[in-house]
């Protein structure tokens, strides 16, 4: 994840987000135990999603984002993405730079 800049990841079943997986989650799970890396990626997850359909307005992003979460975007509950706080400082810093 490191060498890919990738802080999260989604947990998909069938396109449908369900959970995510951070760097914290690995290290949590598999602390004094390396072969927990063997066991399935669900074992580790946060279940937690906050969801939001990709036309959702920018104001219910902030909400999730202000919460300290990762918003994962939707059409008709298939993944599209995630959106991270780090996503939205990027934007707004190339939106300034235009």
């Amino acid at each position: 994840m490191r060498l890919y800049d990738i802080s999260q990841l989604p947990v998909l079943e069938d396109g449908r987000v369900v959970g995510i997986v951070d760097e914290w989650d690995l290290i949590r799970h598999v602390q004094g135990d390396r072969q927990r890396f063997s066991l399935p990626v669900s074992e580790a997850m946060s279940r937690h999603v906050e969801t939001l359909d990709k036309h959702a307005p920018e104001s219910e992003l902030q909400a999730i984002l202000d919460r300290g979460l990762v918003a994962v975007i939707a059409d008709n509950a298939l993944f599209l993405g995630l959106v991270t706080r780090s996503d939205v400082l990027t934007a707004w810093r190339n939106r300034v730079a235009q």
